[in-house]
């Protein structure tokens, strides 16, 4: 299972909605919302990467402006 799919697993099970999506650059770009414990763990857990996925960095950015996403998807 690739990044987005383990995205999105880990996501529903903190129950985080938003999305993920491929860059042309070969990153990941994953915007969410939740609960501010439930994303430090999703933080957390991207840190790691996956057995099918490196993850050299991760860059977060909070902000106030929700979008009241409904779900997670992945693109």
């Amino acid at each position: 299972m690739g990044l987005r799919a383990s995205a999105k697993k880990k996501a529903e099970e903190l129950q985080i909605t938003g999305f993920a999506r491929n860059e042309p650059n070969r990153t990941v770009f994953i915007e969410i919302e939740g609960e501010e414990e439930n994303l430090e763990k999703f933080l957390n857990w991207c840190k790691g990467g996956t057995i099918f996925a490196r993850v050299d960095k991760v860059e977060s950015e909070y902000t106030s402006r929700l979008k009241n996403f409904s779900n997670f998807e992945t693109y």
